[in-house]
C-alpha cells in the first residue's frame, strides 16, 4: 500500500512536469511509475479477494488487464514519440490559430505562404512568408513581421518563429 502511494504520487507529478514541459522522457516515466501504481494495487486486490475465497485464476485476470491497460499506453506513448521524430506539423487547430492570427495581425499583410510547423520536445518551430503592402520602408516591413512574432509567441508558448518578409506578389 506504501508503495502503491508514492507510486502513485511520483508518477502523477512526472506527468503533470510532463504536461508542462511537453517532455516525452518524463512522460514515460510517469507513465511507469502509474503502472508501479496499477501493479500494486492489483496485488492488493487480488490478495484481498483470495483472502476473502475467491479462485487464485483471478490473478490472471487483472494481470491480463493491467497487462492490456500497460500496453495501450505504451502503443500511445510510442505513436506520439514517432510523430515528433517524422516532424509531423502541429495539429490542424494550432495550424488554423496560427493562420487567423496572421491574416488579422496588420492590415498591411495581405497574403502568407509556405507555412511550415513542427514540434521537438517542448519546442514549437512555426516558419512562414508574409506579403506587406503599402509599406515603402525596410523598417516599417520589420515592425509588422517582428510584432506578428510578438502575437504568435504570446499565443504559442515556446514557439520559435521565423517569418520571412515578401512583398505583395512575391513568391
Amino acid at each position: 500500500a506504501v508503495s502503491a502511494g508514492v507510486s502513485g504520487i511520483q508518477g502523477y507529478r512526472l506527468r503533470l512536469a510532463a504536461a508542462q514541459t511537453g517532455s516525452r522522457i518524463l512522460s514515460s516515466e510517469g507513465l511507469h511509475f502509474s503502472m508501479d501504481l496499477l501493479a500494486n494495487i492489483g496485488v492488493l486486490l487480488i490478495l484481498l479477494l483470495v483472502r476473502c475465497g475467491a479462485a487464485p485464476t483471478w490473478d490472471i485476470a487483472v494481470s491480463i488487464l493491467i497487462s492490456g491497460y500497460i500496453v495501450k499506453e505504451s502503443l500511445s506513448l510510442l505513436g506520439a514519440s514517432l510523430q515528433e521524430l517524422l516532424d509531423r506539423r502541429l495539429p490542424e487547430e494550432v495550424q488554423s490559430q496560427i493562420e487567423r492570427i496572421i491574416r488579422t495581425h496588420h492590415p498591411g499583410i495581405v497574403g502568407f505562404h509556405e507555412l511550415r510547423t513542427r514540434r521537438s520536445g517542448s519546442k514549437c518551430f512555426i516558419d512562414f512568408h508574409v506579403e506587406i503592402s503599402g509599406v515603402e520602408k525596410f523598417e516599417q516591413a520589420h515592425e509588422i513581421t517582428e510584432s506578428l512574432i510578438d502575437s504568435i509567441k504570446s499565443k504559442i508558448p515556446n514557439a520559435d518563429v521565423t517569418v520571412h518578409y515578401d512583398p505583395k506578389g512575391a513568391r
